[in-house]
């Protein structure tokens, strides 16, 4: 009986310790941290923050934050649902930034896609404007399906300064995929050749897309009754991988 009870009472002073860690941890975390108020578009939610600094809370510079509760943001390509300590960041007093690791670790969940049905993959980050439209995404190497071709994508833009209000995805192609694209009237793109950084643009205004390489590089191309594949640092070409339309050879320095 003596042993018993000498077990209960070292469990008790046991766990008192652990509850009192727990209770000076979270005394400390809450002290050097505060609440502040974001938005996005019209809703407004409760977020945490390290940030101390009154001045900078409230002239709205950019904070990295928790989100304390639960809150869903309707977006014209789906829904966020942004649960407890969901992590991002905000500037101008509105969402700026949704991290990847919040979809990682199951606070936060999407069900977005864009441009009539490209799935976007779960673990993502989302950058937002001040007027709560998608600016960035950023895919980290992930593969997305675009018009029924798997691409391997890094980012993508929705209003890049060199195609405004436009979509712009940004991939990188490594040395030795073995990828070959075909477009509608048969020609080949392939990337098999070198690594490079490709952009493809899609264009509303002529309802065309770009196939760009970046840094001087270049993919290859073999157009229809060609027998042979070229090099090429742009062509232009139908949306949905249509005909092709021109094509801007490499030429080497």
């Amino acid at each position: 009986m003596e042993n018993t009870e000498n077990k209960k009472n070292e469990t008790g002073r046991m766990l008192s310790t652990i509850y009192t860690i727990i209770i000076v941890i979270a005394a400390l975390y809450f002290v050097f941290g505060s609440f502040t108020i974001i938005r996005y578009k019209e809703q407004r939610m409760l977020v945490f923050t390290l940030e101390f600094s009154p001045a900078k809370l409230a002239s709205g510079d950019l904070i990295e934050g928790w989100v304390f509760g639960n809150r869903v943001l309707e977006t014209k390509y789906g829904e966020i649902a942004l649960n407890h300590w969901s992590r991002i960041l905000a500037q101008d007093h509105g969402i700026f930034q949704i991290f990847n690791t919040s979809f990682q670790r199951g606070r936060a969940v999407h069900n977005l896609s864009i441009d009539d049905g490209i799935e976007l993959p779960r673990e993502i980050s989302i950058r937002i404007d001040r007027y709560g439209q998608f600016g960035l995404l950023f895919l980290y190497h992930q593969e997305i399906v675009i018009s029924g071709v798997p691409l391997v994508v890094d980012n993508i833009f929705f209003n890049r300064r060199d195609n405004p209000n436009n979509l712009t995805i940004v991939g990188n192609a490594r040395a030795g995929n073995d990828i070959i694209l075909s477009l509608t009237d048969t020609t080949q793109i392939s990337f098999m050749t070198i690594p490079i950084i490709w952009t493809l643009y899609f264009h509303s205004e002529t309802e065309a897309w770009s196939l760009r390489a970046a840094h001087r590089r270049f993919f290859m191309v073999k157009l229809p009754g060609e027998t042979e594949f070229r090099c090429y640092t742009s062509i232009t070409f139908g949306q949905h991988w249509g005909d092709f339309i021109e094509g801007i050879p490499f030429e080497e320095m």
